[in-house]
């Protein structure tokens, strides 16, 4: 009888140790799996971003004329190709026609693009004439020289306040890809 009472005690023993064992294995397993979520979850500022990274970024520039006058409002198209969150301060992306700054961003919210999406700023840029968008010298720098993020083409209809305003509307948008204006050296 004592025998037997013995080998069940051990038995039991066995049982629950690896019953703690297996629990414990199984907490760790569900914290690496938080961790490496978290991970995924972490967002990074462009200008931190990896040459390959950035490469792996597209931005899309439109136009669309301004109702107010004979100007243009330029939004910006960002596709993210890569697998982190990318984040954007719209107030650092600049405009510029041979090197010259001619316009800023008045958007003062954050853009957080997650990993294998995309997100529109609209009217990035407002109140950009013609001219200037007819330059054939234009970059958008985010931050400084250092990123260049598009070298954009546009060609938009010179408009005058006598011309009609419902002209031009649809026939503005330039869609730029910026594969090359990402291997900018640095």
């Amino acid at each position: 009888m004592k025998k037997t009472l013995l080998a069940l005690t051990a038995a039991s023993v066995l049982v629950l140790t690896g019953c703690g064992t297996n629990n414990s294995s199984s907490n760790s397993s569900n914290s690496s799996q938080q961790s490496s979520t978290q991970k995924q979850d972490t967002v990074v500022e462009y200008q931190d971003l990896s040459k390959s990274d950035k490469k792996l970024v597209k931005f899309d520039l439109s136009t669309s004329k301004d109702n107010d006058d004979t100007d243009y409002d330029v939004s910006m198209t960002i596709k993210n190709n890569t697998k982190k969150a990318i984040s954007f301060d719209p107030m650092q992306f600049n405009l510029l026609v041979a090197g010259v700054q001619t316009a800023t961003s008045d958007e003062d919210d954050k853009v957080t693009v997650k990993a294998g999406q995309q997100a529109t700023i609209d009217e990035l840029f407002e109140d950009v004439t013609a001219d200037t968008l007819n330059s054939g010298k234009l970059t958008v720098e985010y931050i400084d020289s250092k990123n260049i993020v598009a070298k954009p083409a546009f060609n938009v209809e010179k408009t005058t306040n006598s011309q009609s305003q419902t002209s031009t509307d649809n026939s503005a948008a330039s869609t730029v890809n910026s594969d090359t204006t990402n291997d900018v050296d640095d």
